[in-house]
């Protein structure tokens, strides 16, 4: 069963990926804390799956850059795993159940 946190984390994605004018919802995260919702919520969709930083920039629109330095701080945090290798990637390292909005929040703006 999903918590609460992670419906919103859910609802949070769809909602910044939809930019539907005239949408009566106006949510403002930083561009660190929206790209990190973009690509957990990516990787919590294809839950198992290994994708290289190449296929989360293309699939995402992420900035490389940008891109790299967020799944530096991702996995650190602990919320992807890093394989190295050929056939490595970055697939979540937490059940998409165990990671609520405001660890997310926390873990990219540095609140604590």
């Amino acid at each position: 069963m999903l918590s609460a946190y992670s419906l919103i984390a859910i609802f949070v994605y769809h909602f910044i990926r939809s930019n539907s004018p005239g949408n009566p919802i106006e949510l403002n995260f930083s561009k660190t804390t929206s790209y990190a919702l973009s690509t957990l919520s990516f990787l919590a969709d294809h839950e198992g799956d290994k994708y290289s930083a190449k296929q989360l920039h293309e699939e995402l629109e992420i900035p490389w850059p940008y891109l790299r330095q967020l799944l530096t701080s991702l996995s650190k945090s602990g919320f992807i795993k890093s394989i190295q290798g050929r056939n490595g990637g970055f697939l979540l390292q937490k059940s998409a159940n165990e990671i609520t909005l405001a660890e997310i929040v926390d873990s990219v703006e540095g609140l604590n």
